[in-house]
């Protein structure tokens, strides 16, 4: 709810890296943003190092549970 309420560019639902084989996708991202931001979840997490190598800022559960949404907030603000 925190992040459909705070003024954030749409996000891309089910974004397909086609740079990336084997149907790798962010559950949410932000492709146009400075650099684009993607939330990998499950076992997406696993191509993390793939798409930063691609130069995409990577977000894992992981980071919003140490971090807290707040801090994505931010991060997703500043990309775009």
């Amino acid at each position: 709810l925190l992040l459909a309420t705070s003024d954030l560019p749409a996000p891309v639902i089910e974004h397909f890296n086609d740079e990336i084989d084997d149907d790798a996708f962010a559950e949410v991202a932000w492709p146009a943003s400075q650099p684009p931001l993607a939330l990998l979840v499950g076992e997406q997490a696993d191509f993390a190092t793939t798409w930063q190598q691609l130069g995409w800022k990577v977000v894992v559960p992981e980071d919003i549970a140490a971090k807290g949404m707040t801090w994505l907030i931010e991060l997703i603000k500043k990309s775009t």
